[in-house]
């Protein structure tokens, strides 16, 4: 091989293995996350029912904005310098009353105005997620707001009409994250197939509603219903991992296979008109996505070790991508009779959901996740295993103040909870994945080995030309050079020292040292002469001298 591709191949491989010590750190050792949240602001316009008491009666423009806003920050502030002449309605009031109307100012993770598109919401704040996600993480994008904010056209896209479906088209500049989302997995998926030819994937989902506390599967008509519950997997890497006993799973492989999924579980969700929204989320929709990622059974694998593979040799993950039903007041929305029953129970949930926030951030013993299915099934999003967005969807006109101000004040809470998310790796295979990074860094070592030890060909099975050679040679198969036993102790120290990669600030040593099998003392290394006491360091899995 030339020098040149070899050296290519070298810092390839060495790039490979620090990538996987940094994944294995982070399965061995969790650290708390904070979860994360963005802001979207829709474009201002008018409640398309806007009712007489919203005319030119109240003495100010209802479409005038009250939010200011820069990539990281929002001001929100009523508009005018006083109250409104007219007050038919407390959502017209400023919140607290005229003395309290000074600016609010809130900091967020991310603000994207009106004038950013589908594009740029998903390049910003779901695709880093969503790439961790493919490495094993579990995920959460969810989108919380009053009603007609903004919520299911950032998940989904455009609104469909009855019997359509969209094309499966992530470039379409209204296609919402669902999709985007998709994109990214089969783009993932098929450059695995020609980077990591040994490892194979598996996608399926499911798609539910959660509408007036009742659980109803989406990818079935009303006639095939089954009794969904929601349960906790003790097979999961937690064994507290939630899933739905009853509900349909569809397995997924390219964008339209998505597609027909997303627009199956629309058509079926359950919808409504209201004075603010003529198509109208009346439930909460949660689509959960697992992807597994599987090592393909080697030549000459027995049927034993082939089975063992099948069960330890996976990674898993899930990815939650939840669109919540608006909190909505009935003076806003004009509902009555079963939309008024909806629209409780719709608040009912939220108010559940902003218990277990506050439960979180005031450190309480009990979180009240059991409260309400909405807040059971997020406790893994909510304080558990999981990476989690919010995207808080807002309207910037002066009529929708109050309710804007509420929403922004409850994003501000969410971020202070804090989530332990891991890699789901099953820990046979982590501790296999661990073994062979050794094994890699073991065969690296010996490679630059110039004692001659690694290719010096023995007379016997354990014979050497030198004390120094023996040493060397038993050390590198771990085995203890004066008593022939196996030695339990890291790799590196069954090495001698010409072996190991010595760096200091960029200048190479030559440690040398006598024949000795054991030591205790720190090794002395030689350089122009003179001697200096070193020690090894390890440096986020790597050998450093000190």
């Amino acid at each position: 091989m030339p020098k040149a591709s070899a050296q290519a191949s070298t810092a390839a491989q060495a790039a490979q293995d620090e990538a996987a010590v940094n994944a294995m750190a982070a399965m061995a050792s969790p650290t708390p996350q904070r979860v994360l949240v963005a802001v979207r602001i829709r474009p201002p316009t008018v409640e398309r029912k806007s009712p007489q008491k919203y005319n030119a009666n109240l003495g100010f423009d209802p479409t005038a904005t009250c939010i200011t806003y820069n990539p990281s920050t929002v001001t929100i502030q009523w508009p005018g310098s006083s109250t409104p002449t007219t007050s038919p309605s407390r959502a017209l009031t400023p919140a607290g009353g005229a003395s309290k109307s000074e600016p609010k100012k809130f900091n967020f993770d991310s603000v994207l105005g009106y004038e950013e598109g589908q594009a740029a919401v998903y390049d910003k704040v779901v695709e880093p997620l969503i790439r961790k996600c493919l490495d094993g993480y579990n995920g959460c994008v969810f989108c919380y707001g009053q009603t007609a904010s903004g919520k299911t056209y950032t998940m989904e896209g455009p609104t469909r009409g009855p019997g359509t479906e969209p094309p499966a088209d992530p470039k379409n500049p209204d296609t919402g994250i669902i999709l985007r989302v998709a994109s990214q997995i089969v783009n993932h998926i098929a450059d695995a197939g020609k980077n990591k030819p040994e490892l194979e994937y598996f996608v399926r989902a499911s798609y539910l509603e959660i509408y007036q506390e009742g659980l109803t599967d989406l990818l079935v008509g009303r006639e095939e219903q089954s009794d969904l519950r929601i349960r906790q997997d003790p097979e999961s890497s937690t064994g507290r991992d939630l899933y739905i006993s009853g509900i349909t799973e569809k397995s997924l492989t390219t964008l339209a296979d998505y597609s027909k999924l997303l627009h199956m579980g629309s058509r079926h969700r359950t919808v409504g008109e209201t004075n603010m929204n003529e198509v109208s989320s009346r439930s909460h929709a949660v689509l959960t996505i697992t992807i597994e990622e599987r090592r393909k059974p080697e030549a000459g694998m027995s049927t034993e070790e082939a089975e063992m593979l099948a069960k330890h040799g996976k990674k898993r993950s899930k990815i939650h991508l939840i669109d919540l039903a608006g909190s909505e007041r009935a003076n806003a929305t004009g509902a009555t009779g079963d939309r008024l029953k909806e629209g409780s129970a719709i608040n009912q949930s939220l108010s559940c959901l902003g218990n277990v926030i506050n439960a979180l951030t005031t450190n309480t013993k009990h979180v009240p996740y059991r409260d309400s299915k909405l807040t059971y099934l997020l406790s893994d999003s909510l304080g558990g295993n999981s990476l989690t967005l919010m995207i808080t969807c807002v309207t910037p006109t002066q009529i929708n103040h109050d309710e804007s101000l509420s929403t922004l004040r409850f994003a501000e809470r969410v971020k202070k909870v804090r989530n332990i998310a891991k890699v789901n790796v099953d820990a046979t295979m982590m501790r296999i994945m661990i073994l062979e990074s050794e094994i890699r860094d073991l065969k690296a070592a010996l490679s630059r080995c110039t004692c001659g030890a690694a290719t010096r060909k023995p007379t016997g099975p354990h014979t050497a030309t030198s004390a120094h050679d023996a040493w060397t040679m038993a050390n590198a198969m771990g085995v203890n050079a004066s008593t022939g036993t196996d030695k339990k102790m890291p790799w590196w120290k069954r090495l001698c020292a010409c072996c190991i990669p010595v760096s200091n600030g960029g200048t190479k040593r030559s440690a040398k040292v006598g024949p000795t099998p054991e030591r205790s003392a720190p090794l002395t290394a030689g350089e122009d002469g003179k001697n200096e006491e070193t020690v090894l360091k390890s440096v986020k899995g790597k050998l450093t001298w000190v």
